[in-house]
């Protein structure tokens, strides 16, 4: 199962990277980035020996991880940059509720995010 979330990781990490170059879709490429930390995360977490929560709250996840294990600096604050990620982007409005987005800024920290937290999961990387 840990390997299959981080496939799931990398397949949204993909898509961001790819709609990111298409210039109108920063809704849905702020939505895969959250996607990418997010299933890292409960990848990490089932790597560790627990059951994820059925959530999209970075902040919950993570402090599920680091109760668990010790987190590599600067995962908190790649969280921080993605939470409001998770739902926003998906309605109406959602510049108005999470601010101007620097989509090279979002794309780099996903990729670190994801970086960070690879380690904890035991899976080599495939992108």
């Amino acid at each position: 199962m840990v390997q299959q979330f981080v496939s799931k990781a990398e397949h949204d990490l993909q898509a961001a990277l790819v709609l990111g170059r298409e210039g109108d879709l920063a809704d849905i490429v702020c939505f895969h980035c959250q996607q990418a930390v997010e299933k890292m995360l409960k990848a990490a977490l089932l790597a560790s020996g627990a059951e994820p929560a059925r959530t999209h709250d970075l902040g919950f996840l993570l402090e599920t991880l680091e109760a668990i294990r010790p987190i590599p600096d600067g995962l908190k604050e790649v969280c921080a940059v993605l939470a409001d990620y998770g739902v926003a982007p998906r309605y109406p409005g959602w510049e108005a509720e999470v601010g101007p987005v620097d989509l090279v800024e979002v794309l780099r920290t996903t990729r670190r995010g994801v970086d960070l937290i690879r380690p904890l999961t035991n899976e080599p990387s495939s992108i």
